[in-house]
């Protein structure tokens, strides 16, 4: 049902001008994209974004008056007038250490196929935690997004999620041609084991896995910039609420949207603290594996230069786990940068048509003609 703007949240500014371009109520609004909305009304975009938020919240769930405040409070992050809405996550009740170390015993992972690089991470990329892979362009990190993408849905007598995947793709990247090129590649590691494992145990063979399975549960969302990015953030609850299934959330990348952002650096500090909340606590509530590709840049002393992630030092605290993808000559390599629980080391792995694998150095033969031996 429709809501006069008079009754809603807003700053009596931002209602004045409402109504002086004819938006009476929420109605009037909903459809707009947000940038349609932020030129009429001459406001910013995430202004706009606020304005929609409430609109569409309060047009399909009447609210009470407190929950219109609290909303607004949490939307208010959005235009830089409050930090982070992480600030607003409180809990009742604490959580004894026996408990937490018992979650942690339980701890599930998302192999990624690269033997090394799981065992530097312990087992793989961790449910319940925001993990972020960062390296130049072409070192490789949406053919790992993608690769953990099919990873995700190994089946659970493999010790699998078997889970589905949200894939944010902010650049475009994502080439459904290659994900089906992985996939099939991954059913021909898989199938096999599991019928081992079904024969093994005297149970029926399951129904085998698909490629075209594989790419029917990656829900893939292309945004076009960081309005879209964090409206898109904001509704993954709902969305993963609808879709149980789901293990793991991909955003490739998290940072491009933001280097292009116009507003100043404070506004853009406060938005990244907001996001980061928001994935932190959708990775912890929704146990959910978040992982965030980001790019580099380049940081400048007065006797060197060095390649860091990109989006600073207050973003370095989002992830509990950082990656760092680096070329050591014509090697891919992994570094691990961060990690609660595994020291620091370093993985190679390659990319080839079957997607990401372990990197073994061909060892050199003494003799020329030993190459030949199996044919003599």
């Amino acid at each position: 049902m429709a809501r006069s703007f008079d009754s809603c949240a807003l700053p009596l500014s931002t209602k004045l001008k409402l109504r002086d371009c004819g938006f009476d109520s929420t109605e009037d609004v909903k459809e707009s994209s947000c940038s349609e909305l932020a030129t009429e009304l001459g406001i910013t975009s995430a202004d706009a974004l606020k304005i929609l938020e409430i609109a569409r919240t309060q047009d399909s769930h009447p609210v009470s008056p407190r929950h219109d405040a609290v909303r607004h409070v949490v939307l208010r992050g959005a235009s830089g007038s409050l930090p982070s809405s992480s600030a607003a996550v409180t809990s009742e009740t604490g959580v004894s250490a026996v408990d937490m170390l018992e979650r942690e015993k339980g701890k599930k992972y998302i192999i990624t196929l690269c033997e090394r690089i799981d065992q530097m991470l312990g087992g793989g990329i961790t449910i319940g935690e925001v993990s972020e892979i960062c390296g130049v362009p072409g070192i490789g990190k949406t053919q790992i997004g993608i690769q953990l993408a099919c990873d995700a849905q190994i089946p659970a007598c493999l010790n699998g999620p078997e889970g589905k995947v949200v894939y944010i793709d902010t650049e475009g990247s994502f080439m459904p041609s290659r994900a089906a090129q992985i996939a099939h590649a991954l059913v021909q590691v898989v199938n096999p084991q599991v019928q081992s494992h079904a024969e093994r145990k005297g149970e029926p063979l399951p129904k085998p896995l698909t490629a075209e399975e594989i790419l029917h549960n990656i829900f893939v969302f292309r945004i076009n910039d960081f309005v879209e990015q964090l409206s898109c953030i904001e509704m993954l609850p709902s969305f993963l609420e609808q879709h149980h299934e789901v293990c793991l959330v991909i955003i490739d990348s998290v940072s491009f949207q933001f280097r292009h952002f116009e507003a100043n650096f404070n506004e853009r500090t406060r938005l990244l603290m907001r996001m980061s909340g928001q994935l932190n606590t959708l990775a912890h509530e929704k146990e959910v594996a978040v992982v965030v590709m980001n790019q580099v840049t380049t940081k400048f002393s007065r006797e060197d230069s060095v390649l860091i992630p990109a989006l600073g030092e207050t973003w370095a605290h989002a992830c509990t786990t950082r990656i760092m993808l680096e070329w050591h000559g014509t090697m891919r390599v992994a570094r691990l940068l961060k990690s609660p629980s595994q020291p620091r080391n370093l993985a190679p792995y390659k990319i080839g048509s079957d997607g990401v694998r372990g990197f073994r150095p061909k060892a050199r033969s003494k003799r020329r003609h030993n190459s030949f031996s199996g044919l003599n």
